[in-house]
Parts: C-alpha cells; sequence; structure tokens
C-alpha cells in the first residue's frame, strides 16, 4: 500500500506560503469557466445545504463533468473510467467539504488539514 502524503507534498509543495503563491497562478480562462458553477454554488449553498450534499451531489456532478473536461482532467492514465471516480470521490468528500465551506480564503491558514488531505487524495485520481 502506498503511503499517504500531505496534499501540499503531492502537490511538491513544502507549506502553505508556497500553496498560496501556487493558488494565485491559476489561469485566468479557467476561472471565467468556473463562473456559471461557482454562482450557482453560491445560490444553492446555505447553512445547511452544500453542493455535495446527499440531495444535490449529482447536479454537482453533472455540472462539473464540461468544466473538468475542457480543463483536461480526464483520462490518459491509469484511471480508466474517471467520470465513474468522480462520482464516487463526492460522496466520499461531502463531510470533508462540509467542514471546510465554512471558512473564507482569508481564513485560509485555519482550515484544519484533515479534510483538505481527504479532499486531495480522492480528487486526485479523478484527473489520472
Amino acid at each position: 500500500m502506498k503511503e499517504q502524503t500531505s496534499f501540499m507534498e503531492d502537490f511538491g509543495l513544502t507549506d502553505r506560503k508556497d500553496f498560496e503563491l501556487k493558488l494565485k497562478s491559476f489561469p485566468t480562462r479557467y476561472a471565467k469557466e468556473f463562473d456559471c458553477f461557482w454562482k450557482w454554488k453560491m445560490q444553492v449553498e446555505n447553512d445547511s445545504d452544500h453542493i455535495l450534499s446527499e440531495g444535490r451531489r449529482e447536479e454537482t456532478f453533472e455540472r462539473l463533468k464540461p468544466i473538468l473536461f475542457s480543463w483536461q482532467t480526464y483520462g490518459g492514465s491509469s484511471n480508466t473510467n474517471t467520470w465513474k471516480t468522480l462520482k464516487e470521490s463526492l460522496g466520499n468528500i461531502s463531510l470533508a467539504f462540509d467542514r471546510i465551506r465554512r471558512f473564507s480564503l482569508l481564513q485560509f491558514s485555519q482550515v484544519p488539514d484533515e479534510p483538505l488531505q481527504l479532499i486531495w487524495h480522492e480528487l486526485g485520481p479523478v484527473k489520472e
């Protein structure tokens, strides 16, 4: 069994500052493609409901597929069924997502590593 590494080690980063710098380098075209999804997310989320809650997960999956496809975050490696992996991963990270979604970007340094690591390791195989 492969040894668990931190999400930052997987990303080739040594600390949160490195991670924050990498986030700033995110291509602007990706943000434009993601804008419609983000607006929907902001409309549906409240204290008790979020995009990965059981009643929203399928719609979230369907909304993410074309975005991820255009970003070429699919296939080409050992994962032969990317969409099945994505669907399963969204379910597996639901509780972790619910924990971290309550933090603002200004509070990023306060987010516990545990849910971030789970999300990182679950979504990593989707791009393989």
